[in-house]
């Protein structure tokens, strides 16, 4: 089951912080590739590693928390 069987459309608020999401980790992705290509040194990660990690994580977490909330309203708890 999807998210369009529970609610017919995303609301604003959760389409616009997923293009704001989307577009970070675009960015944060973008020039952590760049800085990997572009660098000697490559035994130790690039700081922009870190954001592509923790937005990773966010992204995750998102969509653990309304799986189960998608879970349990379809359930009726």
């Amino acid at each position: 089951m999807g998210f369009g069987v529970v609610h017919p459309t995303l609301p604003a608020r959760i389409s616009f912080a997923l293009v704001a999401l989307g577009a970070l980790y675009l960015l944060a992705g973008i020039t952590a590739a760049v800085k990997s290509e572009t660098t000697y040194d490559t035994s130790s990660p690039s700081a922009w590693e870190l954001p592509v990690l923790a937005l990773d994580l966010v992204f995750l977490a998102l969509i653990q928390g309304h799986h189960s909330r998608t879970t349990a309203s379809l359930k009726g708890e």
